[in-house]
């Protein structure tokens, strides 16, 4: 038996070089289309937030769907390390509707330290939604989540 040694034959190293590029622009490009794929996500989320806050800015106290909308706090172990609530909207309508959801985080002695919009869009009728509030002010003191304002539309 003999032992190869010295250089790759001139065909193999150029496949070899051929599939070392192709998987490198293959990475490349899962990296491009996930960080245009987290920006949309962003960008989604900021406008459903903003669409939130103008529906709320309109609606009169509490809004009309508080009783459609419950919130629990989560461990921060489950959240990285931030405040965050788990809100339960049920659609308890006949009809496909929309929400708008405020909801402040306050500290141990009730001072609202931070707010954040959620915007629950087509939800149809009896269908549930479980969107998650954060808040990443205040990450050394657990603050308190409670829904301030619901409003069905």
């Amino acid at each position: 038996m003999s032992s190869f040694s010295g250089q790759l034959p001139s065909a193999l190293a150029s496949a070899k070089a051929s599939v070392l590029e192709s998987v490198s622009a293959a990475a490349a490009s899962a990296s491009a289309a996930a960080s245009s794929f987290e920006a949309s996500v962003s960008a989604q989320i900021a406008a459903g937030r903003a669409e939130a806050k103008a529906v709320l800015e309109k609606t009169q106290g509490a809004g009309n769907a508080t009783s459609d909308v419950t919130i629990t706090g989560l461990p921060k172990a489950q959240a990285a390390g931030f405040n965050a609530a788990l809100v339960t909207v049920v659609n308890s309508t006949r009809a496909t509707a929309s929400y708008a959801i405020r909801v402040d985080f306050s500290d141990e002695s009730g001072k609202v330290v931070d707010t954040t919009f959620l915007n629950v869009k087509d939800l149809a009728a009896g269908a549930t939604a479980t969107p998650t509030a954060f808040s990443p002010l205040d990450r050394d003191q657990a603050l308190l989540s409670r829904v301030v304002q619901a409003q069905r539309y």
